[in-house]
């Protein structure tokens, strides 16, 4: 059930204040960072703890959180007024009623308040009785949106064309993809992605995903994509794709061999050509080898490739960014930054810590619970990164409009704001339908060869039909 929203104007700095019952914002129990998160007192009613959310004067108070006597977990925390000094707000159905939320939408004060993703510009705007009022907006920057310029701005996609799915190339047969890194490179649309070998779906990952290079059709960035040759044998998977200043294609993936269960040696599972496993295939099989973050280097989309693994152990998620001077950052699942190095060409001055010191010297407000970073610089050389949420229903199946892709920004790449939902697990259809996907993850921002303005969106996607890899356009 969609929860309840009322709105009020406070007074004062006139933010618009908005109540939304029945929903918490970034889970039940994120008040335990209090560097981020504040108690503000104790009320009898969710507009009381609005209240004292405007009046805060620690910092701007920006949404703020009630129990209410349907809390069971302690009963201590009921009535208890909780408010967020960060801009995170991903308001989760709280379906047993146990807590409230609110949104305070105040003028912004500079950039940061448009998430990086914008300008924080004077307007002024005539009332009925024809006086004039001026405040400030965010002006958005392409491809965004949203009184915070916090949401993707989404174009709605042909069916026809959904990005790379395997499925077509086999008759319908079920092959899935997971994901995919898009570059332009000589005006060709070019995909990495992983894909599990043997008619097999994501549930085999871990014994069944190699990597491979898919290239667009058209001249789209939509594609469709298909696929040319395989770059990396399983175990491979989650390429992330950058193009180093010097013209370098690089790539990140964890990489490791099939290993052991039991002392016995991992064979690629075999399913049936509808995706169904044909005989023994271990679940999840977190023991049966080492996935090793890998760089992976080649001159031209086509190869040859070289293959250097960066840390032995495990390593989930990387996604790395080059800069203009050549310094690679690196995030991984958490939002956590996990590499660094002055030129991402000497493997062996890669660091797990920051500039400046130790790798607990970043961090990202309200701790959120995040997975499958992709980190990017825009324009104007602000850092952001896009999200999975594992808050709520992630694995969504039938929820409609779950809150899957969240986005953060950051000024110098350590200290990072969490905005939260920038887009859905519901994807607009041309035909004036909409696709429900039931999961929508490893996301990835599209740019034109030469620039860091989005054109598209890729997403790990899955249906009742196996899982292919989602691209859809970003309007301008």
């Amino acid at each position: 059930m969609l929860p309840l929203v009322a709105l009020w104007l406070a007074c004062g700095a006139d933010p618009n204040v908005s109540l939304h019952y029945n929903t918490s914002n970034t889970g039940l129990d994120q008040h335990s960072d209090n560097r981020w998160v504040k108690l503000l007192g104790r009320t009898t009613s969710l507009e009381g703890c609005g209240k004292l959310c405007v009046a805060y004067t620690g910092a701007r108070c920006r949404s703020f959180s009630r129990y209410t006597a349907q809390y069971a977990k302690n009963s201590s925390e009921v009535g208890n007024c909780y408010g967020h000094v960060d801009p995170a707000w991903l308001p989760l159905p709280s379906d047993d009623g146990s807590v409230d939320s609110g949104l305070v939408q105040w003028p912004c004060e500079n950039d940061a308040d448009c998430s990086l993703n914008g300008k924080c510009t004077t307007t002024t705007t005539t009332d009925d009785d024809n006086t004039d009022n001026t405040g400030a907006t965010c002006r958005c920057s392409t491809g965004w949106h949203g009184d915070r310029c916090e949401l993707l701005k989404l174009a709605p996609v042909d069916r026809n064309v959904l990005g790379f799915n395997p499925n077509d190339a086999l008759n319908g047969n079920n092959m899935s993809s997971w994901g995919g890194s898009i570059q332009q490179v000589g005006g060709a649309w070019h995909m990495w992605a992983s894909r599990f070998d043997n008619h097999c779906s994501v549930s085999t990952y871990l014994l069944n995903s190699r990597v491979v290079h898919a290239v667009s059709t058209t001249d789209s960035v939509l594609g469709p994509y298909k696929e040319k040759e395989s770059v990396v044998p399983p175990f491979a998977h989650e390429p992330d794709v950058v193009r180093a200043p010097t013209g370098e294609l690089v790539m990140i993936s964890v990489h490791g061999d099939l290993g052991k269960t039991n002392g016995t040696a991992n064979k690629p599972c075999q399913c049936t050509v509808s995706g169904t496993p044909t005989g023994p295939c271990p679940g999840g099989c977190n023991s049966c080898h080492i996935q090793s973050p890998t760089l992976t280097v080649a001159s031209t989309p086509n190869g040859p490739w070289t293959t250097t693994p960066i840390w032995p152990g495990h390593g989930e998620n990387p996604s790395i960014w080059i800069t203009k001077s050549g310094a690679v950052h690196g995030m991984s699942r958490g939002g956590h930054m996990s590499a660094y190095a002055a030129d991402w060409k000497n493997i062996s001055s890669w660091s797990h810590s920051m500039p400046g010191g130790n790798a607990t010297n970043s961090f990202m407000s309200s701790s959120p619970d995040a997975e499958d970073p992709y980190l990017y610089q825009d324009e104007n050389d602000n850092w952001h990164a896009l999200l999975h949420s594992l808050e709520g229903p992630h694995m969504v199946g039938g929820t409609k409009g779950a809150l899957v892709g969240t986005h953060a920004f950051s000024a110098d790449g350590l200290g990072w704001m969490y905005t939260g939902v920038a887009y859905t697990n519901e994807v607009d259809l041309t035909d004036g339908t909409t696709l429900q996907l039931g999961r929508r993850e490893r996301p990835h921002l599209v740019f034109a060869e030469g620039t860091r303005t989005p054109v598209a969106l890729t997403n790990s996607a899955a249906t009742n039909h196996g899982s292919f890899t989602l691209v859809q356009a970003v309007i301008p």
